[in-house]
């Protein structure tokens, strides 16, 4: 977790940089979360510029990509197989969501559910957001008490 002296120089160091994004009225695309992913690989820090005009919240765009950012880091706690979507997985999705609020899923080859479908299915069941799918992985995240991510609400 960065302190506060690491947050300032953070900062510091973005008002040198120019804006390699801008997002607009129409908020976040999926072309700009991909663009923003790489860019974050090859450089650790980036600029985007929100514009006016931008219908979406500031601070819940700035959650999303930090969250998408962290859920690069991490490995997948579960793998949906062949049994599919079970109470008792959800049942530890749950427990895992309020331990780390960060969890990533990977679903097999032989699950018999599509990975949106699973995705859906697990977020409305254990109450979090699903912040990011590609492939067959998709990642989740859901406030626990502590709030150990720091995220605001």
């Amino acid at each position: 977790m960065l302190t506060s002296q690491n947050k300032k120089y953070l900062r510091k160091l973005g008002m040198e940089y120019r804006s390699l994004f801008q997002i607009g009225k129409d908020g976040l695309h999926e072309t700009q979360i991909i663009g923003i992913d790489e860019a974050l690989e090859s450089r650790e820090l980036i600029k985007v510029k929100i514009l006016e005009s931008c219908q979406q919240d500031k601070n819940e765009i700035a959650q999303e990509l930090s969250l998408r950012k962290l859920g690069m880091e991490y490995r997948s706690l579960f793998q949906i197989g062949k049994d599919g979507l079970s109470d008792n997985l959800m049942d530890t999705l749950s427990d895992s969501l309020e331990a780390h609020e960060l969890v990533k899923c990977n679903l097999l080859k032989t699950c018999p559910v599509d990975v949106r479908e699973a995705a859906i299915e697990c977020a409305s069941a254990t109450g979090s957001e699903v912040v990011h799918i590609v492939g067959h992985t998709f990642l989740l995240y859901r406030r626990s008490k502590e709030n150990k991510l720091g995220l605001k609400k």
